[in-house]
């Protein structure tokens, strides 16, 4: 049984892509055009996850 959302299974998948990021180079200022190498786009969830605590959504 399946006990995580979709939303939820792509959020803890990008998160992990972007652990193993900060863990190759340090940092997390990902370039605008990087790619995971399975194709994922790292920058666009950390820019979403800036906003939504910039707009208190989580904290």
């Amino acid at each position: 049984m399946e006990w995580y959302s979709l939303t939820e299974k792509k959020w803890y998948e990008a998160y992990k892509l972007a652990k193993d990021f900060y863990n190759a180079y340090g940092h997390l200022n990902v370039p605008y055009d990087y790619k995971a190498p399975n194709g994922y786009e790292i920058k666009v969830v950390i820019n979403e996850l800036h906003f939504s605590i910039g707009e208190g959504f989580i904290s």
